[in-house]
């Protein structure tokens, strides 16, 4: 029984971080930055908002979502993709499902040094 609810609770815990995934990518805007990062490879601000002619407010706001998941990072000068956000524009679903899983685990594990 209680394996059956710990094993419930993980299969919650992936869906739940597949679902953080889904929402931040199902930004039409955040698909654009992130895939002209990859045109570019390397954009500045005045670049982004030239390349994109979205509002300067709009594009920091999604830009600073994309730093936060570490898909984006800042560099001198411009915004690059990480690793992480050159992976995400070739993701299958499948894919995304293993990543979330594996971020479950490392917050499981960390969760339980915690507590020890």
């Amino acid at each position: 029984m209680e394996r059956e609810l710990r094993q419930q609770k993980i299969t919650n815990g992936v869906f739940k971080a597949y679902l953080r995934i889904a929402k931040l990518l199902s930004n039409r805007t955040r698909w654009r930055i992130l895939a002209e990062l990859e045109k570019k490879g390397t954009l500045t601000w005045p670049q982004m908002e030239h390349e994109m002619d979205i509002n300067p407010n709009m594009i920091r706001h999604h830009v600073g979502k994309l730093l936060d998941a570490k898909l984006v990072q800042k560099t001198n000068p411009g915004y690059r993709l990480t690793r992480a956000g050159k992976a995400v524009l070739t993701m299958s679903l499948e894919e995304m499902m293993k990543m979330a899983e594996i971020g479950i685990e490392v917050a499981t594990t960390k969760k339980k040094e915690v507590e020890k």
